[in-house]
């Protein structure tokens, strides 16, 4: 068996590596785009973003303020997999029509 202090340990970093995620969600741009995973990073290209406008050297993507139901599938596709939802996507849009978005 594993002993309890090494499973403690575990179940606390998958815990801190929960919270992450949802920070990451919260604030995806609080990273460079190098330090973005490839296969993150491309989940994000297919929503338009690229490193000049994730690093805001570039206008951002159309998508940023885009309703959910108006994505295409492969947009909401993607959105879904980096943690999206309808909801989630609604509040994104409307903080980026506010001017606090990303």
């Amino acid at each position: 068996g594993v002993p309890a202090n090494v499973a403690a340990s575990k179940r606390e970093g998958e815990s801190e590596a929960e919270e992450m995620g949802e920070e990451e969600q919260a604030e995806p741009h609080a990273r460079f785009w190098h330090e973005v995973p490839e296969d993150e990073r491309r989940l994000w290209e297919v929503l338009g973003w690229t490193q000049n406008s994730w690093n805001a050297d570039a206008p951002e993507p159309a998508s940023l303020t885009t309703p959910w139901r108006k994505l295409s599938k492969e947009e909401r596709r993607a959105a879904a997999t980096l943690g999206f939802d309808d909801e989630a996507w609604a509040e994104q849009v409307a903080a980026a029509s506010r001017g606090t978005g990303h």
